[in-house]
């Protein structure tokens, strides 16, 4: 067993709310008691259209959609947040700049890598419940 797990940009790329709940009740099992869960994810409510442009992005990800399943499989939410690369204090203002910085500066296939760097992304912390 583990002390930690951690999947990052995995669960938006499954298809339905079944293989994320099923996803996530197998992680937990190889945690130990009390043990962590740490998932990024791209945030939909957020990014909009960046997310939807990846034909790959199935499962739509929410900062409450995500604290809800996490509940729901049994992991208490120590911490939800936005994040845009390692920033976390300054997410929006980066992101707002990303929105409007690489179109200046890139041409088109470029521009739309750094507006996905720059976009909004979540990041959630669960830890497995004690019996």
């Amino acid at each position: 067993n583990f002390d930690l797990a951690f999947i990052g940009h995995v669960l938006e790329h499954l298809p339905s709310y079944k293989e994320v709940t099923s996803s996530l009740e197998n992680i937990k099992k190889l945690l130990k008691p009390d043990g962590y869960l740490v998932v990024l994810y791209p945030d939909a409510s957020h990014s909009k259209w960046l997310f939807y442009h990846d034909y790959t992005h199935q499962y739509v990800t929410t900062p409450r959609r995500m604290e809800t399943i996490f509940q729901e499989v049994g992991l208490r939410v120590v911490e939800s947040k936005n994040y845009v690369s390692c920033l976390v204090k300054l997410a929006k203002p980066v992101f707002y700049l990303g929105k409007l910085f690489p179109y200046f500066l890139f041409p088109k296939r470029k521009a739309y890598f750094w507006r996905l760097s720059l976009s909004m992304n979540g990041f959630i912390v669960g830890q497995v419940r004690s019996h």
